[in-house]
């Protein structure tokens, strides 16, 4: 659903910023999911100024980190209480 979303925001806008942000009921995502949104990462590593994760575990941390190296815009992590910093860094 996320990825069908964002799909059609980047061929409507082109390059955007994203916020995903995890609360505390996220349980990780399955296994075919992690597949499709690294298939998605390749197919739009150019189309991504920004992507803030907030909030989630620090193996969420380390996959936004990795996406850095996929994707050419900037990654960032936050912790949760840190969402108003995250809009700000996003924004900028």
């Amino acid at each position: 659903m996320v990825i069908a979303r964002l799909d059609a925001i980047i061929k409507e806008h082109g390059k955007t910023r994203f916020m995903w942000y995890l609360d505390d009921g996220f349980q990780g995502a399955a296994a075919g999911a992690v597949w499709d949104d690294t298939k998605f990462g390749f197919k739009h590593r150019n189309d991504f100024e920004k992507i803030a994760l907030v909030g989630g575990s620090t193996w969420m941390e380390w996959l936004t980190k990795l996406a850095g190296k996929v994707v050419s815009g900037e990654t960032r992590t936050f912790p949760k209480e840190q969402l108003q910093e995250a809009w700000g860094w996003l924004k900028a």
